[in-house]
């Protein structure tokens, strides 16, 4: 499907696709891998373009022609983000969790508010009018690398074999989660907290600064 299933009704996702995953949002390549995608989702309720259930992704066959590529990938992050979450978690901690939470109503979800937001970081806003900070990962360019391409120009590129995608994708991904990851660090500076939240912050901005540095330094060795 546009560079990012390998077949049209459904399928594994490839492995351009898989870098974007990989090296943008840092998911677990094996689980990523082994997830399969069916176009047989009649069954799922108006409004619901997608379901993930274990390894597996059912989607409306209708999706595929009412659905922009950019809308894909923003539907291909979030399913993923789920599939993420069950790797985390547990099939059993996901789905009990899960179950538990929606009786709160589904907008407070905890799976679905990050599954959300990866996707607004993906295509720059969802259905649930949700943005995130800076340049969605589908329109994110470097100046000098592969002609000035963004993320979804490589995806849909037909004339670039599919280890220059790949290339170009991983550089590209690993660039921008270092400006996703600094915003984010950004975003908890002088936040006016006290007592246990401000210790808690403080917790969470020592893991982002500690990410941050190992990925910038990782950046720069393979392209500095």
């Amino acid at each position: 499907m546009n560079g990012m299933l390998t077949r049209p009704h459904g399928g594994t996702l490839t492995l351009p696709m898989l870098a974007v995953l990989t090296h943008g949002f840092g998911y677990d390549v094996p689980a990523m891998r082994n997830t399969r995608w069916y176009g047989t989702g009649r069954w799922l309720p108006a409004g619901v373009d997608a379901i993930t259930l274990g390894n597996r992704v059912y989607f409306t066959p209708g999706s595929l022609e009412s659905l922009s590529p950019r809308e894909w990938f923003g539907l291909i992050i979030h399913e993923m983000t789920h599939r993420q979450q069950i790797r985390t978690d547990t099939l059993a901690g996901f789905y009990g969790s899960y179950l538990l939470q929606s009786v709160t109503g589904y907008s407070r979800i905890s799976y679905e508010k990050e599954a959300y937001y990866a996707h607004s970081q993906a295509i720059g806003g969802n259905r649930r009018g949700q943005r995130a900070q800076g340049t969605c990962l589908w329109e994110y360019r470097l100046a000098g690398a592969m002609q000035n391409l963004a993320v979804g120009d490589l995806l849909l590129d037909s004339t670039l074999s599919e280890a220059q995608k790949i290339s170009a994708l991983t550089q590209l991904c690993r660039s921008w989660r270092i400006e996703q990851l600094s915003a984010h660090l950004q975003a908890t500076q002088n936040t006016g907290l006290t007592g246990r939240r401000l210790h808690k912050t403080e917790r969470l901005k020592a893991r982002l600064q500690a990410k941050l540095v190992a990925l910038r330094q990782s950046y720069d060795r393979d392209y500095n």
